[in-house]
C-alpha cells in the first residue's frame, strides 16, 4: 500500500494521505482519515460556496439534490455539514432584526 501526498498550489496539504491498494486487499483507516475522505468528497460534489450562496437564496434541497446529481439524504447531510442552512437563517434574522 502506497501513500501519496497531494498539495494546493499554495502549498498546504490538500490532504495529509492517500491510501492506495492493488487487487483486493483491504484497507484500514482510522476516524481522522474517513472523516477526511467525507469532507473531500462532499466538497467535490456540492462545493461549499455553492452550498452557501444556495442556502441564502433559500434553494430548496430537492432542487439542489436534482441540480448535482446527488442524493436528497446527501444533499441534506452536505447542507447542514457546510452549515449553509445555518448561516442562511442568521443573515436572515439579523436582516430582519
Amino acid at each position: 500500500m502506497g501513500q501519496v501526498k497531494i498539495t494546493r498550489s499554495c502549498g498546504r496539504p490538500l490532504l495529509s494521505t492517500l491510501l492506495r491498494t492493488s487487487g483486493g486487499e483491504c484497507r484500514e483507516s482510522d476516524r481522522e482519515q474517513e472523516a477526511e475522505a467525507a469532507e473531500l468528497s462532499g466538497e467535490l460534489l456540492i462545493p461549499s460556496d455553492a452550498a452557501l450562496r444556495l442556502a441564502y437564496c433559500n434553494t430548496p434541497d430537492e432542487w439542489v439534490a436534482e441540480h448535482f446529481g446527488v442524493s436528497l439524504k446527501f444533499t441534506q447531510w452536505r447542507m447542514t455539514a457546510t452549515g449553509a442552512r445555518i448561516r442562511a437563517m442568521r443573515a436572515a434574522a439579523r436582516r430582519t432584526a
